[in-house]
């Protein structure tokens, strides 16, 4: 109901509701990225709150740990926790098979650490 709290309008609607749409697309894509286990560098771009775009760098420290620059948070690392389920095949035939794998797959869990590009370990 934070609709209704007065607290919150001006993140759900105008400018407030775009800069968090904008976030939360940002995030998405992150984490997309990062479940797929990349072995190499990735880039995204993302909307700062006054609009202009920047380009986020993430550099492989090991299988779960990156270095982020520019650090777009506060403190020196972020360590995220989250299930998910990992699939053999990438592409499948139909909708029918992807449900079928994503049903038999086991439930993992996945920690990765998000590092200041100036942040020891």
């Amino acid at each position: 109901q934070l609709g209704a709290d007065a607290r919150y309008q001006a993140y759900l609607s105008g400018r407030g509701r775009l800069i968090n749409a904008n976030l939360l697309d940002a995030c998405d894509r992150i984490s997309v990225l990062l479940c797929a286990s990349l072995p190499s560098p990735f880039e995204i771009q993302a909307q700062g709150a006054t609009g202009e775009t920047s380009t986020i760098t993430f550099e492989t420290v090991d299988d779960t740990t990156w270095r982020v620059h520019p650090w777009p948070l506060q403190g020196e690392r972020l360590r995220i926790h989250c299930e998910g389920r990992r699939l053999a095949a990438s592409s499948f035939s139909s909708q029918e098979e992807f449900s079928e794998t994503m049903t038999r797959a086991p439930m993992v869990r996945l920690v990765f650490t998000l590092l200041r590009s100036s942040a020891v370990g």
